[in-house]
């Protein structure tokens, strides 16, 4: 490949996962990179020896492309730290927000974040996923987005501007509980069921069920590590009924609160099998998910390099 194929690299820096694509004059995928060096990965580590480590064969290879970095690289946990901008928000902002730094004899721009005040005073922030939303124009358009991971984040976004957003731990708190709790612990040997398993959708219907001798989500929560010590879930078992639990909550909470009411429609952005698992909880709950694009951070990455000057 010769070096002027790669116009400029993109980078979905998360909290626990490190994305890159190399990226044509036209957008297109030259090459990608995946790994487990998120920024709670760093420790302390020079970012610029992180991203030199992970991407330093490309680097080489292509010493002229510039670069777009989106997500939590821009977190005061980061590498550079940007502002965040306030929504409503159009996405064509993005661009004429980027911090820009010559390393390396190359622009690497960090995208700014988006933060919301609701009603209640409370301030919600996002980076990262408004540059997957952007990457789904202009096929998708206005609508509802949920976006899941470590921090699921429902978008809504009207005239191009993301006027409304959300966020829920839902991601964290499975691996925290899974991983440091006792819930699933002590279960008889089994296999791991699918996402439209029977563990993993008696999570769903207990989150959803209206019975007010269920309680809210401590009370319910508390069911998985019960179904353990009562023989009936396994280990594995019991975590798909977490998984389920805990989705199942979400979508209960977001769509009792989302502005207009619960929308009939939504685009899915995510992993194949976290989109699975979510696109089955919108069934049950009778709302349409529509999977939306596999590269859309790419896509978003592209587009900001473009309208920046940076290809």
């Amino acid at each position: 490949m010769q070096d002027q194929d790669v116009r400029c690299i993109g980078i979905d820096w998360g909290t626990s996962r490190f994305r890159a694509y190399a990226l044509s004059a036209t957008g297109a995928i030259l090459k990608r990179h995946v790994s487990n060096a998120g920024v709670a990965s760093v420790a302390g580590q020079p970012f610029e020896s992180v991203f030199v480590r992970e991407l330093g064969s490309w680097l080489e290879a292509h010493p002229t492309a510039n670069v777009v970095a989106s997500g939590m690289a821009g977190s005061r946990w980061g590498w550079v730290e940007t502002r965040y901008l306030p929504c409503p928000v159009d996405l064509s902002s993005i661009a004429s927000a980027l911090e820009r730094r010559i390393i390396g004899g190359r622009t690497i721009a960090f995208t700014p974040g988006l933060t919301r005040v609701a009603r209640d005073g409370m301030p919600d922030v996002m980076r990262g996923e408004e540059v997957q939303v952007l990457g789904c124009l202009p096929d998708q358009g206005d609508g509802w987005y949920v976006l899941p991971g470590t921090h699921s984040k429902w978008v809504q976004l009207a005239a191009g501007q993301i006027v409304w957003f959300a966020s829920f731990l839902s991601g964290e708190l499975f691996d925290v509980l899974v991983q440091h709790s006792v819930l699933t612990q002590a279960g008889s040997p089994g296999a791991r069921a699918s996402s439209d398993g029977e563990a993993f959708s008696r999570g769903l219907d207990y989150a959803r069920g209206a019975d007010p001798e269920s309680g809210g989500f401590l009370k319910r929560l508390f069911s998985t590590r019960s179904l353990v010590a009562r023989g009936e879930l396994s280990g594995a078992e019991a975590r798909e009924y977490l998984s389920g639990l805990i989705i199942g909550s979400e979508l209960r909470e977001a769509l009792a609160s989302v502005p207009g009411g619960p929308p009939s429609r939504l685009t899915l952005i995510a992993a194949p099998e976290l989109s699975a698992r979510y696109a089955a909880a919108f069934g049950r709950a009778g709302v349409a998910a529509i999977e939306g694009p596999a590269d859309a951070a790419a896509s978003g990455h592209f587009a900001i390099a473009r309208q920046a000057g940076l290809v």
